[in-house]
C-alpha cells in the first residue's frame, strides 16, 4: 500500500511539474521583393555585427509568428562574400531578441524545413 501510495504521489509531481505546450506558431510565406530585399538586408547586417561582409539573395523567406505577436524570420539564401564562390545557407532570427541562427549544410530548400529550423532555434520573443 505505501509503495502504490508513493508512486501516485510521484506520478502526480512528475504531471505537475511537466513543461506546459509550447505556444502555437503561425508561418506565413514572404513574397513581396520589398521585404525580401529588407529582411536579406537585415540579415547581411546580423552577418556583418559577426565580422561576416556578405551579400544574401534569398530565395525562400518565412516569418513565424506567435500569440504575443512578435515575429522571427528565417531564409534559405546564397551568399556571395568578395573572392568566394556564393554558398547557400539557412539562417533564421528573432529580431526582438537577437537570436541569429545560421546553417551552413545539411539542409533542404523546402519551405516546412525552413520553418521547423526558425521554430526550433529563433522562436518569437525568445
Amino acid at each position: 500500500m505505501y509503495f502504490q501510495l508513493a508512486s501516485l504521489m510521484t506520478a502526480g509531481l512528475i504531471f505537475l511539474t511537466a513543461p506546459a505546450a509550447a505556444e502555437a506558431l503561425t508561418t506565413r510565406d514572404i513574397t513581396d521583393k520589398q521585404e525580401i530585399s529588407q529582411r536579406a538586408g537585415d540579415f547581411e547586417k546580423d552577418l556583418n555585427q559577426l565580422g561576416i561582409k556578405a551579400k544574401l539573395n534569398c530565395d525562400l523567406v518565412v516569418a513565424t509568428r506567435g500569440e504575443s505577436n512578435d515575429e522571427s524570420y528565417g531564409a534559405i539564401c546564397d551568399m556571395k562574400i568578395a573572392g568566394k564562390e556564393p554558398t547557400s545557407i539557412m539562417l533564421c532570427n528573432d529580431t526582438m531578441i537577437g537570436k541569429l541562427t545560421i546553417k551552413a549544410y545539411g539542409f533542404s530548400k523546402v519551405k516546412s524545413e525552413l520553418a521547423a529550423f526558425t521554430d526550433m532555434n529563433c522562436r518569437p520573443g525568445g
